[in-house]
């Protein structure tokens, strides 16, 4: 798989207001989580996809919980630390179901299975949405 790299550098040629709108359409709630928008989702239950795994290129780490499994956003996982929400982005698959990651990087290194699917989905519909 091609190496793809979120975060840092210059903003990618695609990330276009147009881009934006797009992942904002029906059906899509928003990607990016910042402390002032975070709220919410606090209190409510969210269905996370992937696996319970941190990943980890020396950068930034990536962490979802295991597919299927809910939790509640006053009750993150470990490596979803309040202090750097800020710098989390939730990727949102479907109503009601979301994988979040720390802003950072993900590569080809992460892409083997069972990450590939995880990798897929980002680039797939959020790659407008990194800087």
């Amino acid at each position: 798989m091609q190496r793809t790299t979120f975060g840092g550098g210059a903003p990618r040629a695609d990330n276009t207001a147009a881009a934006k709108q797009r992942a904002m359409e029906p059906g899509w709630a928003s990607p990016r989580i910042g402390m002032n928008t975070a709220d919410q989702f606090v209190g409510k239950d969210v269905t996370f996809v992937g696996q319970a795994t941190d990943l980890s290129d020396g950068h930034a780490t990536l962490r979802c919980v295991a597919s299927g499994a809910t939790v509640n956003v006053t009750q993150l996982p470990a490596g979803a630390e309040l202090s750097n929400f800020n710098e989390m982005t939730v990727f949102v698959q479907a109503p009601g179901t979301y994988v979040y990651a720390h802003h950072g990087m993900l590569n080809d290194d992460f892409a083997e299975a069972p990450y590939k699917q995880l990798v897929e989905l980002i680039t797939a519909h959020h790659r407008d949405l990194f800087y």
